[in-house]
């Protein structure tokens, strides 16, 4: 099945799987057990990707390459319930160095610390009553946060606002607003104008006989191609936007 992205999303998809092919270990040692010719593409396990360092590139640097402010920009943007004017309070276990997500100093960023967040228990004010106390007074708070966390907040007596947007891998694709994986970082976000979960640029989703595979565009080290989740997604066109859209 050919999606209907940009020639432009298709050629980084094409460059990306030339270097793929030609200097990440994975690949190229799957290329040479299958002893073809051309590489022929196939569906990568999600469980492959423990063995991190066979995604690297030859000769480049195996630092871990922190998350970017754009891929979570990008996914919210798709979700049509936030703007670069909001303040989004992202719920994680520990504060980031991050004040904007959006391009020119739109977007700003906050953490809400998790509940079971590692704090110093002698400090005089507690981080995450203050991250809360944040949020709380913000004019134009957006939260992102998973289900537990969320559950964690509130017994914890934070109050939660109305506009949430649930977290979530492809286990929860049913419900999530906002689709995230270890492995692959952000992918997509619910869109309210459709219902359906779509995919942010910087991702390449397709079909590899029967099975949805994705592939990290805006992302070399480690090289993500054709990575298939452990939970079965199909892929099918939406009646609402010139794209194809996921389902459980």
């Amino acid at each position: 099945m050919r999606t209907p992205w940009s020639a432009g999303r298709d050629r980084r998809y094409e460059r990306l799987s030339r270097l793929a092919y030609q200097r990440v270990p994975y690949y190229r040692e799957e290329w040479a057990a299958a002893g073809t010719v051309a590489p022929e593409a196939a569906p990568v396990p999600m469980a492959a990707l423990a063995s991190g360092h066979r995604f690297v590139p030859i000769g480049a640097d195996t630092t871990a390459v922190l998350p970017s402010p754009v891929d979570l920009f990008e996914t919210l943007s798709l979700s049509e319930r936030y703007t670069p004017d909001d303040v989004l309070f992202d719920v994680q276990p520990g504060l980031r160095d991050v004040e904007f997500i959006g391009p020119k100093r739109t977007g700003r960023y906050r953490v809400l610390l998790a509940a079971d967040a590692d704090v110093d228990p002698t400090a005089s004010v507690d981080p995450r009553e203050a991250t809360a106390a944040e949020y709380t007074r913000s004019a134009r708070p957006v939260l992102l946060a998973d289900p537990d966390q969320l559950a964690a907040l509130r017994e914890r007596g934070v109050p939660i606002g109305d506009r949430v947007l649930r977290r979530g891998d492809f286990d929860d694709l049913a419900e999530l607003d906002v689709l995230w994986t270890v492995e692959l970082g952000y992918l997509g976000a619910r869109r309210i104008s459709c219902g359906r979960v779509h995919i942010r640029p910087g991702v390449d989703v397709r079909l590899l006989g029967s099975t949805t595979v994705f592939t990290r565009l805006d992302r070399q080290n480690p090289t993500l191609l054709h990575i298939a989740p452990a939970v079965p997604v199909a892929l099918s066109p939406c009646s609402h936007h010139a794209e194809p859209a996921l389902t459980v």
